[in-house]
């Protein structure tokens, strides 16, 4: 579920914030997408920081072969990664 202030909304807004701004290098712009991966744990246990970033790391690599443009979350498993 996205929430308000949840890692999904706050991907989203950055998602938003790159598609409406093109680069723009004087003589031309280039509009950029992003792909996100989000690993989050509640409650948050600081000693599986590594986990949940390869997590993340795994969730990007999904969004990409999805074609890119897109968020995905991951579980803090890197090996079950869920599409979403």
């Amino acid at each position: 579920a996205v929430t308000e202030f949840g890692p999904a909304s706050a991907s989203q807004k950055v998602a938003e914030q790159v598609h409406e701004r093109p680069f723009d290098f004087g003589i031309c712009q280039i509009h950029a997408s992003v792909s996100i991966g989000i690993a989050s744990e509640i409650p948050v246990r600081i000693d599986r920081h590594k986990e949940l970033l390869l997590a993340a790391e795994s969730a990007v690599y999904v969004a990409q072969n999805n074609g890119g443009n897109q968020i995905q979350q991951a579980s803090a498993d890197p090996a079950s990664v869920a599409s979403g």
